[in-house]
């Protein structure tokens, strides 16, 4: 017995509230019908019909196994549906939320290779750290770091990125560069502060041995990441900050490594969309974009 077929005979009986109008539907004998439907319950070893000659009803098991069988065959026929358009072309406008500096340090420098991979998508961007809901925004999606909130949203892990802390060359020329943790003190760094209750964000560290906290209040502090290293780059203090956006300036001679030694703890980075059971194919493309510029960077 084909039990897939089998399960589509018997959804159909009861969508069409009899055997030789399930057989219509299929195309198929009435004896057929009523065949599959007597192999089933022996395979279950249940009574899924009562049958009369009037009416069809359900029993208790078989009002169960119809549910259940609706819900399987539902999700097969979108899975079906969505390999087919696999390979759809995507098109359409494309709203995008995402965090400051994951924007502007890496998918805003590649975006035009977006562009020429999926030249009928355009897209929308915002820029902020607040994560808003998508459905009542209108956004499609959204590139956020961090503990998340606990949503009706799906969210993809997409990697895990790490921290530094980094000064100008002018910055370490003033102040000089600190031998030991233990030599770091607020007034010499950048903090972040929450953007939902201001309160300063303290620095947790982890050295080759050991552990170590700094608190604010800082010599300078800002609720946006890039903000943050844009004052590091003009000499306000030391930031703690993503290797990947210091990574260039690393290489330009506009920032160094404090205390390598040292770093922050890890931040994860999702890619965040609302509850859907697929994906339009140019929110697809986006993320696999996305995802694989993040992967070269992590």
């Amino acid at each position: 017995m084909d039990k897939l077929t089998a399960m589509r005979t018997f959804v159909a009986v009861l969508d069409a509230g009899s055997f030789s109008g399930a057989a219509a539907a299929l195309g198929v004998p009435k004896t057929r019908v009523s065949q599959r439907v007597q192999e089933l319950e022996a395979a279950l070893s249940v009574r899924l019909l009562y049958r009369t000659t009037r009416a069809l009803s359900l029993t208790d098991e078989g009002r169960i196994y119809h549910e259940k069988c609706v819900q399987i065959l539902e999700e097969i026929d979108a899975t079906e549906t969505a390999l087919g358009r696999k390979h759809e072309t995507p098109t359409g406008r494309l709203r995008v939320s995402c965090m400051s500096l994951l924007a502007r340090s890496l998918l805003l420098p590649r975006i035009a290779e977006f562009q020429r991979l999926y030249p009928n998508v355009q897209i929308t961007l915002s820029v902020s750290d607040r994560l808003a809901n998508l459905t009542e925004t209108g956004f499609d999606c959204a590139l956020r770091g961090g503990k998340l909130e606990n949503s009706s949203m799906i969210s993809r892990h997409l990697g895990e990125f790490r921290f530094g802390l980094f000064a100008s060359p002018d910055w370490v020329a003033r102040r000089g560069l600190p031998d030991q943790v233990g030599d770091l003190t607020a007034d010499q760094c950048i903090m972040m502060t929450s953007q939902k209750d201001g309160q300063t964000r303290p620095w947790d560290l982890r050295g080759p041995e050991a552990a170590c906290t700094i608190a604010g209040p800082a010599g300078f502090e800002t609720d946006d990441d890039q903000a943050a290293l844009d004052a590091a780059l003009a000499g306000a203090g030391i930031v703690l900050c993503a290797e990947f956006a210091a990574a260039q300036h690393l290489r330009d001679g506009k920032l160094v490594r404090i205390l390598p030694q040292w770093s922050g703890v890890n931040r994860p980075i999702y890619f965040i969309y609302p509850t859907r059971r697929f994906l339009a194919a140019k929110l697809r493309c986006f993320l696999d974009w996305s995802t694989a510029v993040i992967h070269q960077t992590s």
